[in-house]
């Protein structure tokens, strides 16, 4: 069974630990805790815990949080944590990859590494995609699911297949902002006949990419 950590451990004695490691202790809730603004480092994997807020709320100052492997399907809500530069929510229960991005953005500003591995997100079609769009919510991350993605966000983005390309809800201000100007089509035959055939039904607020910077007709 699910245990409250207020209720289990003897957490008077934690008021000067920076690192703490509770993985695989049966949690589902943190109870009535104060604050622990000296722990940097927190290891809650392999638990069941069902969101973020208390972690926020008690551990603010918090560097480094390991929440893999629990039942987390929302960050939302998720008060601010301005110092944490790593966060590993892989294998949870997060359906929205989009929406975690946007409120991760409003309470980890300084997030440098991320891991959502193994989540069923529902609105991204190819996890190998994560890694660009994660960018583009935080232009400093250096890894995102283990792939290296410092520096500027690829100017490309290279399909081995058409039959990848989906809708993605990326606004065009992101899109701008982000230098994206080339999209690079491997069997792109295909590609043009299906366009043709959903020419007369494209909205009118749509977002095109161009396959060339310098040729500024729409593909």
């Amino acid at each position: 069974s699910c245990v409250s950590l207020s209720s289990t451990f003897n957490v008077q004695s934690w008021q000067n630990l920076t690192y703490l490691c509770l993985s695989k202790s049966l949690i589902s809730s943190f109870g009535a805790l104060p604050p622990m603004i000296t722990v940097t480092h927190l290891d809650v994997s392999y638990n069941k815990i069902a969101n973020l807020y208390e972690i926020s709320k008690i551990f603010p100052n918090l560097i480094v949080l390991i929440a893999s492997f629990n039942d987390v399907k929302v960050v939302k809500p998720l008060m601010e944590m301005k110092f944490l530069q790593e966060l590993d929510l892989s294998s949870n229960r997060m359906c929205h990859f989009n929406n975690t991005l946007t409120w991760l953005k409003k309470g980890t500003k300084a997030l440098l590494r991320l891991n959502m591995k193994y989540n069923p997100f529902m609105d991204i079609h190819s996890t190998k995609h994560l890694p660009y769009i994660a960018k583009l919510f935080f232009p400093n991350l250096e890894c995102c699911n283990d792939a290296d993605c410092k520096g500027e966000i690829a100017a490309n983005i290279y399909l081995d297949s058409t039959s990848e390309l989906k809708v993605y809800k990326l606004s065009e201000e992101l899109i701008i902002e982000r230098n994206l100007h080339n999209l690079h089509r491997d069997k792109c035959a295909e590609f043009d006949r299906q366009n043709k055939r959903t020419e007369s039904t494209r909205p009118e607020n749509h977002i095109t990419l161009y396959e060339d910077e310098q040729q500024q007709q729409p593909i």
